[in-house]
């Protein structure tokens, strides 16, 4: 096995977020939300923005979602996609709106698959979250670039948080936390498989979310169960009506 790279130490996570702005910057092509793209995007937003923030338990568009995050307090989502095709990624959704409204966002992929790679136009061979929990890749190896838009993406790379042991999921914590302080807002596609997992990165500061088509609330029965189980109460639902995931429309 490789050798741990010296970027991958725990006390390496907490980065602060003025090292990350010169990165950023030259990820996104030296746009920062200025001028005069960054007020459209901000006018846009304002436009179509709530009279207050959004609450738990509400059913929201994506618009809705976006509009509701630029005025209230909340930067972290984990999103539950529910579609049964699975050509739907709420996550790829929301990262993609969120950045297109100004706010410099990830969507950290923790599925398994390479659902969210592919959508997202990224290799398949591409380093990803199962890299940089193992300690092969740091934080800014696994940060890639939506290939149709400006969000950025962690890859799952067949990360599998079920079989994640407690010094793991510390990790995953650790992770999350250096991803939220170099971004304005995270997005986090979870495994539906792994709910039992789902609280070792929920807190007051993050919003959780089921994504899927019109009537997603009503459909998502048997899901609000499970969460009920471990204590998750009142989840956000997010309904989309776009027929898949794929370049940006």
């Amino acid at each position: 096995m490789p050798p741990r790279r010296d970027g991958c130490l725990r006390t390496s996570c907490f980065i602060r977020r003025s090292v990350w702005a010169g990165w950023y910057q030259a990820m996104s092509g030296g746009r920062t939300g200025t001028g005069e793209d960054g007020r459209a995007r901000r006018d846009a937003v304002d436009a179509a923005a709530p009279a207050q923030p959004i609450e738990a338990g509400e059913v929201v568009t994506t618009g809705e979602l976006v509009a509701g995050i630029h005025h209230g307090a909340i930067r972290r989502l984990v999103v539950l996609s529910t579609w049964s095709d699975q050509q739907h990624i709420g996550g790829v959704e929301i990262v993609r709106r969120l950045t297109a409204s100004g706010l410099t966002s990830v969507l950290i992929d923790l599925t398994r698959e390479d659902r969210v790679a592919a959508a997202m136009g990224l290799r398949p061979d591409c380093e990803g979250f199962a890299a940089l929990a193992e300690g092969l890749s740091s934080l800014t190896d696994v940060i890639h670039r939506d290939h149709f838009t400006r969000a950025h993406v962690v890859p799952s790379a067949g990360y599998d948080v079920r079989f994640a042991d407690g010094a793991k999921l510390a990790d995953l914590r650790l992770f999350l936390a250096a991803f939220a302080e170099a971004y304005e807002c995270t997005v986090t596609e979870y495994d539906r498989d792994a709910i039992d997992r789902l609280p070792i990165i929920l807190d007051e500061e993050t919003a959780l979310i089921i994504a899927g088509p019109p009537g997603v609330d009503a459909r998502s029965g048997d899901l609000v169960n499970a969460l009920r189980a471990i204590g998750v109460e009142d989840p956000l639902f997010m309904e989309s009506s776009r027929l898949a995931t794929g370049p940006a429309r």
